[in-house]
């Protein structure tokens, strides 16, 4: 699709954000890369959260399904491969 004239030319007549950022990610103030914008906390935070949570859920459960003997189901698959036969009265 073609674009028009009029919408190509906001990109054209647009201020240069390059020096800006040139001078902000060379500066040494002892900050990594990824909070130096102001918007770095939209981005890393809820990253950091689920990459973390992720980590302690699957820490979790491997513990779960390690050191306990009916994980997460009470019971109900270890019950299926656990029959007592049972005998029938004698009459």
């Amino acid at each position: 699709m073609l674009r028009t004239a009029p919408r190509m030319a906001v990109f054209v007549f647009r201020e240069n954000r390059v020096p800006y950022y040139q001078r902000l990610f060379q500066q040494h103030d002892g900050k990594r890369q990824w909070y130096k914008t102001s918007r770095s906390g939209w981005v890393m935070y809820p990253y950091l959260i689920s990459v973390y949570g992720m980590g302690v859920a699957c820490t979790y459960a491997m513990g779960r399904m390690v050191f306990v003997s009916k994980p997460f189901a009470h019971g109900s698959i270890n019950a299926r491969y656990h029959k007592t036969r049972v005998e029938p009265d004698p009459v």
